[in-house]
């Protein structure tokens, strides 16, 4: 029984890798004779080399390096770090199906150097696998994470929100944040919600001047040159949007991540159809308590597939 099911789902994946192959390639530029090949293995791009990983002699567990483009305040880019454990997953040989859940902890600053993603596959199931997963530097688990993985199949579709109403990218400015690493791999058009450009220096509002809504933005976004959008690529976007006091208050103070968790609402082959077009996120916090926030957020293609939601909880001092 258990060969029956590994040979169905291996035809089901070949079946699926052979689609997305044609249909990447279908949406890929004109090349003018030039391989496309040639055209992008000699560039690399920030995000592919911050999430290259090299599997060590032990199954499960995975060798890589931070990348100095996407540092933070304290240590890496959050997003960068959810990214780096999905991709290990991903990459291991007895991964099954797509993502669809992932909750990741942050337990301690990453330092800049070597760490190791140490995964375990928790439970495999006919259609379902769960896994875990450390994100280690020498004797230091710096983030824990679980994740849930399945196959897709056709069934009763229905999405229950609106897809929020806003100008075409092309049609607003790009955002500019001066000395921040890791935003420079990204382009952010506000619609609505900006956070000043004196954020840093203004004083910040007294709590009874804050509106209400006062935390929420509409931005589009995508990655830093343009980059096709893969799994690895949609979570650490999920972890883009400024963190909501920062909005709130449009005033920047120390911050972080406790907390993320992502739910994937899209499959490789869908997502492949998006190619590195804009995504358009929504995102707001419902309450600012005692030196904690929660965030919320979702994730919409241009054509209104809902791609991804999320939610973190942060702390602040402010």
């Amino acid at each position: 029984h258990t060969a029956l099911v590994e040979a169905e789902w291996l035809a089901a994946r070949l079946a699926r890798f052979v689609r997305t192959v044609l249909r990447c390639s279908s949406l890929a530029p004109p090349t003018n004779g030039v391989s496309r090949r040639s055209l992008t293995t000699f560039k690399s791009h920030n995000f592919d080399e911050a999430v290259t990983l090299e599997q060590s002699d032990k199954e499960g567990v995975w060798n890589g390096k931070t990348h100095a483009t996407y540092g933070n305040f304290i240590g890496p880019f959050g997003g960068i770090i959810a990214a780096q454990g999905l991709q290990a997953v991903l990459k291991d040989s007895r991964r099954q199906g797509d993502p669809i859940t992932m909750t990741l902890n942050y337990l301690a600053p990453m330092a800049d150097g070597d760490f190791q993603v140490m995964t375990s596959l928790k439970q495999n199931n006919r259609s379902t696998q769960h896994w875990g997963l450390d994100i280690v530097q020498g004797p230091n688990v710096v983030a824990h994470a679980m994740l849930m993985l399945g196959a897709r199949k056709e069934t009763f579709a229905h999405v229950d929100v609106s897809m929020p109403q806003a100008p075409a990218p092309d049609t607003l400015k790009p955002f500019t944040f001066p000395n921040s690493k890791w935003l420079q791999n990204y382009e952010f058009r506000f619609a609505t919600g900006e956070l000043a450009q004196s954020a840093k220096d203004a004083p910040p509002p007294s709590a009874s001047q804050i509106t209400h809504g006062g935390s929420q933005s509409l931005v589009w976004l995508k990655e830093h040159p343009s980059r096709p959008l893969d799994f690895p690529g949609v979570a650490a976007l999920c972890d883009a949007f400024f963190p909501r006091v920062f909005h709130a208050r449009q005033a920047i103070c120390p911050v972080g991540t406790v907390s993320i968790t992502i739910n994937f609402h899209t499959c490789e082959e869908e997502l492949c159809g998006l190619g590195s077009d804009f995504l358009l996120g929504e995102a707001h916090a419902s309450v600012f308590h005692r030196g904690y926030h929660d965030q919320l957020a979702s994730v919409w293609s241009r054509d209104g597939r809902l791609v991804a939601t999320t939610s973190q909880m942060m702390y602040f001092k402010c």
